[in-house]
């Protein structure tokens, strides 16, 4: 029988010579511009959620000089790096990004192509190029900032100085140690790749053509010069020895736990605010826990743990959990986590076109592994690269975006596939039982990769969190409620008994005034899940707005629930200071600074130590509120009004002006203003600010008496906190 890398369709006559996988990775940029246009304007492009928004505001912080940054590194930090010299250098970053993307995903259409072409034939290599060029979820992923396209690049790269190795008589220690520096920076946007590096070792020590030690060697040089200078970085600015990222551990226990699924699955008691990132490494809770504070890696550690203790604890639970994500890795359903691509597909009218995806590529990438490009060593590497790139994966948790990096190489796997089958068919006069036993075997790998093979259904994942996050990305675009509430009632649809859900829709009802909708939300989300601060504490805030007396009592849930959960610990300050009870306030108040320069609690804080009998502590906080948010008039007023009240009226004559300055329509700054002016005794300052405030409320009844007493020439009363 003929090899395929020895047949007639390695010539360019029959369907993708060197011109046709050229021309179909166009083709395919083509429609990456295209779907770039329709998606420019998309909410949830314009406006990055969880980890986009993270990578985003990361990579904004390196455009504005910020190098070094703070602490250990929680998420991988090649791809905001890369993204802040892009934001650095044009002014459209984001786009400009995305525009790079697409140009990557081009040109791995093309060195899919020819890889797959050199393996074996013109039509293994036009299969692969068209397999990437038109495959579905690839094109969506280049349009956010997620670097799962950079990921593809660096392991296609490093996988194909491999393959280039193995059919040369030596791998040759250059190439070798290029291919571990490359898998070295692919770690640094997946730490995951380092587990290929054991594989692929092992392979360049039984198989590859010699010398085989020096070539190993080589590869793990490589990998440590591009990974070292990481970890170094983390001992210096973070103060531990981190290979390359904290969230280790906790990503293992998403993956490993009673409650996991497969996909991701948000740990118990780790609060999650829509359009943030959270808690990234769930550090309160292991604080809480443990009862301490927790450097990063003891973060980490705590995490890792409890997942071994349920792998210990129930090992068969947690083997039928790693074949359940093994499955998933090679399965055609696509497991949505902050991208949905069938509401992506909604909106895009070119990608609901029977573009290439999961369906496709997973069966024919998978009978590959047995079949494609007989004979050749070097489909050892490819082979080596998924199976390890699969139980890398399946250690932790799998969805749609973390296969995304290696849809290159299964693409190349899936055009081997392509022309065996081709090669079978040409020669079925002569060898009909080859064909029959390929075809059998794709048989068995289309039903592998069906969603209810190894038990799983055909509700994969989280079906409730794609559209939940574009009702968020909707509000922050300032859509149209309808649009919104429409999101959110598909997001309730989908998950009935979610609270976050109706948390986060409650929370959005309160935003915009709708209270009564707002508490119903919410007080689902608390019965659902009793054990979220963050549903506890905007349902505080509801219920505050409403004049209810049950705030507090929330409030209080809230804070007990999570006692070092800065929003929580601020509502119920605040709260407590409502209820004038200002003692209480200080110490879920001093925690409330926890938040980075939060001029709301230093704002509530302040006031609680001036209330307290701390007034010199009390003023500085005060001050600090107004330097971190000038723009808010209410901190200057409360600043005034405090320094008014201590006997300094020059100086809450200042605050009251700065109040008046960030917004003249502000009423209460516009009064306390004029009150002081004729406290002083300042008597065109008074009347301008009055004359002011009768322009605008000609019947203010307060306006209207001090008109009288600047009139009849009495100064005002002193003034006092209100």
């Amino acid at each position: 029988m003929l090899r395929s890398g020895d047949s007639s369709l390695r010539r360019g006559s029959r369907g993708g010579g060197p011109a046709w996988i050229v021309a179909l990775a166009f083709a395919g940029l083509v429609l990456r511009l295209a779907v770039a246009r329709d998606l420019a304007n998309a909410p949830i492009f314009r406006f990055p959620l969880l980890d986009a928004a993270a990578y985003d505001r990361w990579a904004r912080e390196i455009a504005a000089g910020d190098l070094r940054g703070d602490g250990v590194f929680h998420l991988a930090p090649l791809y905001p790096y890369l993204c802040g010299l892009v934001y650095a250098l044009v002014p459209d970053g984001p786009l400009a990004v995305v525009l790079l993307q697409h140009l990557a995903g081009t040109g791995l259409a093309i060195v899919a192509g020819f890889l797959a072409r050199r393996l074996g034939g013109a039509l293994a290599g036009g299969t692969a190029a068209l397999l990437v060029a038109a495959h579905g979820p690839f094109v969506v992923y280049e349009n956010f900032l997620l670097p799962e396209v950079l990921g593809a690049v660096l392991l296609t790269a490093a996988v194909g100085l491999l393959v280039r190795g193995a059919s040369m008589r030596a791998l040759g220690t250059r190439r070798a140690a290029g291919a571990g520096f490359l898998l070295g920076l692919d770690a640094l946007v997946r730490p995951t790749a380092l587990l290929l590096v054991p594989a692929l070792g092992a392979w360049i020590l039984l198989r590859a053509p010699r010398p085989r030690a020096r070539a190993a060697l080589a590869l793990l040089l490589g990998l440590a010069l591009a990974v070292v200078p990481v970890t170094v970085r983390n001992r210096i600015v973070g103060g531990e020895w981190v290979a390359i990222t904290a969230s280790g551990g906790f990503n293992f226990y998403v993956g490993n736990h009673a409650g996991a699924d497969g996909s991701y699955v948000q740990p118990e008691g780790v609060p999650f605010a829509p359009g943030d990132v959270g808690d990234p490494t769930g550090r309160a809770v292991a604080e809480r826990a443990r009862g301490r504070s927790l450097t990063d890696s003891e973060v980490s550690d705590y995490w890792r743990y409890r997942a071994f203790a349920f792998i210990g604890e129930e090992p068969g639970r947690a083997a039928a959990l790693f074949l359940r994500k093994i499955a998933l890795v090679w399965n055609r359903v696509e497991i949505p986590q902050i991208v949905d691509l069938a509401s992506v597909r909604a909106e895009v009218p070119l990608l609901r076109l029977p573009l290439a995806g999961p369906g496709l590529l997973m069966p024919l990438a998978l009978l590959g592994l047995a079949i494609a490009f007989p004979g050749r060593r070097e489909r050892a590497v490819l082979t080596v690269t998924l199976l390890a790139f699969t139980l890398a994966t399946a250690l932790f948790f799998v969805t749609d975006r973390y296969r995304v990096q290696a849809v290159p190489l299964l693409a190349v796997m899936a055009g081997g596939t392509v022309a065996r089958l081709a090669d079978g068919w040409r020669q079925r006069r002569r060898r009909r039982a080859p064909l029959v036993g390929m075809l059998c075997g794709l048989a068995l790998a289309v039903a592998a990769v069906q969603p209810h093979w190894l038990g799983l259904g055909g509700e994969v994942g989280k079906p409730w969190l794609p559209p939940m996050n574009r009702a968020v990305a909707l509000a922050r675009s300032g859509a149209d409620s309808a649009a919104v509430a429409a999101a959110f009632d598909e997001a309730a649809a989908r998950g009935p008994e979610v609270a976050r859900v109706f948390a986060n829709r409650g929370e959005w009802h309160r935003e915009h005034g709708q209270l009564g909708a707002a508490r119903a939300d919410l007080e689902r989300a608390v019965a659902l899940d009793p054990g979220d601060p963050l549903a506890w504490t905007w349902l505080g805030l509801t219920q505050a707005a409403l004049g209810d007396a049950a705030a507090l009592k929330s409030l209080a849930q809230a804070h007990r629930l999570d006692p070092g959960y800065a929003p929580a610990a601020l509502a119920f300050g605040q709260a407590l200071l409502r209820a004038n009870r200002p003692r209480e306030a200080l110490a879920p108040l001093f925690i409330a600074l926890a938040a980075p320069d939060s001029a709301a609690a230093h704002d509530a804080l302040g006031l609680a130590q001036i209330l307290a009998g701390e007034p010199s502590a009390g003023f500085a906080h005060l001050r600090r509120a107004v330097a971190l948010a000038p723009g808010r008039p209410v901190y200057a007023l409360h600043l005034a009004l405090a320094l008014s009240d201590a006997g300094e009226v020059a100086g809450a004559a200042q605050a009251a002006a700065a109040a008046v300055a960030a917004d003249p329509s502000y009423r209460p700054a516009r009064v306390l203003a004029a009150e002081l002016a004729l406290e002083r005794g300042d008597r065109m300052v008074a009347r301008r600010e009055i004359d002011s405030l009768l322009a605008r409320y000609p019947t203010d009844g307060e306006a209207l008496a001090l008109k009288a007493r600047l009139d009849s020439g009495r100064r005002s009363p002193a003034v006092r906190p209100r």
